[in-house]
């Protein structure tokens, strides 16, 4: 495929994404059910389009670098948001699509397209390490949405699914460890190292077990309900993408 499509393509499915879910976000928060469910549909779209174009262009799936990363996490949450839109939970998809917007505001600063990449040996596990961080990425910033949307309560079952959505979130970030050391094990003849890296790993996987280890006295508080619930899908995604912006770059 000519560069110049390429960067057409990605350029419309960003377009796409970021005006689908800034309107859905929006009709949503308003009750608009058909214009946030069209507007969310739009977002998809684009999400899908710019992980096809990748998928195309390079010949492999979409996972690393900033754009096709940023795609996938848009995807998983745009997906969740309108299963919540049509099951009458328009305030948590409000949330997802308005939390999907502001992730790809930082496509502003990152070049449209797939990251340059050199398969290694052992690369079938490469791939999954990074989608299992993409699906913890998107987890969490849904159970930030979903703690976002029940803070005040009156949203029967939303607290008890972004409890779920942590929980989810870990077990996919868990795994993507587990992977990712025995991707490194295969490609350098050992299992990661202790090193800054897997420090910031360790800070971010206690700040998940925090939020489902509050004790009842401190999570009957809203405010800190809310922190330690939303806390880590923040903190997991800016690490994540301030380490990719460099990529993109």
């Amino acid at each position: 495929m000519a560069a110049e499509v390429v960067g057409m393509l990605c350029a419309v499915a960003f377009a796409c994404a970021l005006g689908g879910f800034c309107l859905a976000a929006l009709a949503g928060a308003r009750g608009w059910q058909r214009v946030a469910a069209g507007a969310g549909g739009l977002g998809l779209a684009g999400c899908l389009l710019g992980v096809g174009v990748v998928s195309w262009s390079t010949g492999r799936i979409a996972f690393y670098g900033p754009y096709e990363s940023l795609m996938v996490v848009g995807l998983w949450l745009g997906l969740l948001a309108m299963w919540d839109l049509f099951q009458g939970r328009a305030a948590v998809a409000a949330w997802s699509w308005g939390l999907g917007a502001a992730l790809m505001l930082w496509l502003f600063f990152a070049k449209l397209g797939a990251a340059p990449i050199n398969l290694i040996p052992g690369y079938v596990w490469m791939p999954i390490f990074f989608e299992l961080r993409l699906a913890a990425q998107a987890l969490l910033l849904y159970a930030a949405a979903c703690h976002l949307a029940a803070w005040r309560g009156g949203i029967n079952g939303v607290a008890a699914r972004g409890r779920l959505a942590l929980l989810s979130g870990w077990g996919a970030f868990m795994a993507g460890e587990l992977v990712g050391a025995w991707w490194s094990y295969g490609w350098l003849g050992d299992f990661w190292q202790w090193n800054a890296g897997f420090l910031s790993s360790t800070a971010l996987l206690l700040l998940m077990g925090l939020g489902l280890h509050l004790p009842p006295r401190w999570a009957a508080r809203p405010w800190l309900r809310l922190m330690v619930g939303a806390a880590p899908g923040v903190a997991l995604n800016l690490v994540v993408l301030n380490h990719q912006m460099g990529m993109g770059r």
